[in-house]
Formats: structure tokens, sequence, C-alpha cells
């Protein structure tokens, strides 16, 4: 006959396993839902691979997983041009960022994550860099240039 103990250590077990069984579901479905947000991309469903990753930045709160999300969210947004840039820098590319930075773990995959997010945060701001010269040095650019110092002159003057 069992004790009252061996019964609790018996049932503390059998939840601990259960746990650790719907953590790893929990894990894996999110990680399935992270490569379906990638297939949709891939297959040219835009809309439907950012609603997917916004609904996992929103339902999930595993750092590394948010941050990947976020960066992924930022990227497809600037490739298809659907946001203006400050909103991808600061919903998304910028908070990467910070939650990889967050994430205290020195093993190989963290820390090519979060290179990989430093990355795309500088790509696209060297990316943005690189369109405002472009326009500044346009002729148009060189006009608006000249106007805005004439306005400030007759301003000042």
């Amino acid at each position: 006959m069992m004790s009252i103990s061996d019964q609790y250590l018996k049932h503390d077990v059998r939840w601990t396993l259960t746990l650790r069984f719907w953590t790893l579901l929990d894990a894996a479905s999110r990680q399935k839902q992270i490569e379906e947000a990638k297939l949709f991309r891939a297959q040219g469903q835009n809309e439907m691979a950012i609603n997917l990753g916004m609904y996992i930045s929103q339902n999930y709160q595993s750092n590394e997983e948010v941050s990947d999300v976020y960066r992924l969210i930022g990227k497809w947004l600037a490739e298809i041009r659907s946001s203006n840039s400050r909103t991808i820098l600061d919903k998304y590319l910028k908070p990467a960022v910070s939650i990889a930075e967050d994430v205290k773990s020195t093993d190989k995959k963290a820390m090519e994550k979060k290179c990989h997010t430093h990355f795309h945060l500088a790509h696209y701001t060297d990316a943005l860099f690189r369109s405002h010269e472009e326009r500044l040095d346009s002729n148009g650019g060189r006009i608006k240039e000249q106007n805005v110092a004439k306005f400030i002159s007759t301003l000042a003057g």
C-alpha cells in the first residue's frame, strides 16, 4: 500500500511530466507557426505572413521567438514597402534588437540570432540613409534645398 507522501510524489512527477509535455508542444506549435508565416511570405501571401507574425508576437512571450518574429515582420514590411520607415524601425526592428540583447544565452545559436537581428537593423537603416542621399542628390532634391534656404533667408532678413 502506498503512503500519502508516495502518492503525492507520484502525482507531482505526473504533473511535472505533463507540464513539460505541454511546454514542448507549445514551443513546437510556435515554431510551426513561424515556419508557416515564412511559407506564406515565400508564396507571396504577404498579408497572411505579416498577420500571422503579428499574432505570434502578441500571443507568445519567449524572447528569442518574439525577437525573431519582430525582425521578420520588419524585414517583410520593408521589402513590400507597406509601412513607413518610422513604424518599421520603432515597432519592429529596434524592439527585435532590444529583445535579442535581453536574451542572456551565450550559445552559438543565440549569438547568431543576435548578430542576424543587428544586421537587419543596420541593413535597413543603411538603405534608408542611401535613399535619403539619392533624394537629396537628385535635381528635385537640390531645388527643394535651395527653396528652403531662400525661405529661411526671407524669414531672417
